[in-house]
């Protein structure tokens, strides 16, 4: 679904809860309740309007009858049209019930929270990928103009979709990393901040010099090119840190903690899914009970879905419908 607005989404849903909903549209609904707080308030505040109206609709009828008959069907359509005609009514009332100054995340502005205790990978709007070592924590604020990673511990591999006018920036208890499409880590530990360059270039400045870097484009504390390191301790007096050229071998054992490998033998296809979507933003869902049983052989990386759902459409004759970060599985129909 995209909606422009809370109450839009709201709407619709309460408009196919009316009529039904199928089982895929019940784990998406499950999803859209989760994702955001404020769903089930809005929901809850349409079926409250939606409500009224079908008591003012009786209060109708019973006054001046009516002069033809109204059948379920145009029940529904009437009701669909008019939640989304008062969308714009609901926005102003539940912005003012809900809405609160200390909250700096919007639509327009959002902020992302991520913490693991083991290996996760997430996907940005853009493509960016970040992928998080164990014991990571980071907040990624999202806006038109600027991506910004704050690295509170731990370290993150980031493979960045370059766009010049929307700089990416990493901010850490140091310094900022920025980059333009590029593959770099940055690791935050108690005593050392720590950047690889893999692919392109990063420039590094002291934090309290970052606005000058990066906005009024001055020259930064480093730049770094792919085979290259830095860094900087953490109790130093100064930021001065020292361009180091590494090896493909040392950038290698560097990142091994992200070459993770799902590794299966004959086991049923639920269990490799739930092992996949725990590490993924990506998810696959199973809507046939008899697939979820069947037993597969696989050795594969956690990123790499589309080889995986290739592999189950040969072996086991699977449909796959993709839907945002969805995908959903089913027994392909047989042609009569």
């Amino acid at each position: 679904m995209h909606l422009g607005s809370k109450e839009s989404q709201a709407g619709l849903w309460l408009a196919k809860q009316e009529r039904g909903l199928s089982q895929r549209e019940r784990v998406l609904f499950e999803l859209w309740l989760k994702k955001d707080p404020l769903h089930e308030a809005t929901l809850f505040e349409c079926q409250v309007v939606w409500q009224g109206m079908d008591l003012l609709s009786n209060r109708a009828k019973a006054r001046v009858g009516s002069s033809k008959p109204t059948n379920a069907r145009t029940t529904f359509r009437n009701k669909s049209i008019w939640v989304l005609g008062t969308a714009a009514l609901l926005i102003i009332a539940i912005s003012l019930f809900f809405t609160s100054p200390k909250d700096s995340s919007t639509d327009e502005n959002p902020t992302f929270v991520y913490e693991t205790d083991g290996y996760k990978r997430h996907v940005l709007p853009d493509e960016s990928v970040l992928e998080l070592k164990p014991g990571t924590r980071i907040q990624v604020e999202y806006t038109v103009r600027r991506r910004t990673v704050y690295l509170e511990r731990g370290e993150v591999f980031f493979d960045v979709q370059g766009n010049s006018g929307r700089p990416f920036v990493v901010e850490s208890e140091l310094g900022l990393v920025t980059a333009l499409g590029t593959e770099f880590t940055v690791k935050q530990g108690e005593q050392l901040l720590e950047v690889w360059v893999v692919e392109g270039k990063v420039k590094v400045s002291k934090k309290e010099d970052s606005s000058a870097s990066v906005e009024k484009g001055t020259k930064p504390v480093n730049e770094l090119s792919a085979g290259q390191m830095i860094i900087q301790e953490v109790s130093a007096d100064s930021f001065q840190t020292k361009i180091v050229d590494v090896s493909e071998q040392e950038l290698k054992v560097q990142l091994e903690w992200k070459d993770q490998i799902l590794d299966f033998v004959s086991a049923p296809l639920y269990e490799i899914i739930a092992e996949f979507n725990r590490l993924n933003d990506i998810k696959i869902i199973i809507t046939d009970d008899e697939l979820k049983t069947q037993r597969l052989t696989v050795t594969m990386k956690p990123n790499n879905y589309r080889d995986f759902i290739d592999l189950l459409i040969l072996t086991l004759g699977v449909e796959a419908e993709y839907t945002n970060n969805l995908i959903f599985l089913s027994k392909a129909q047989e042609i009569q």
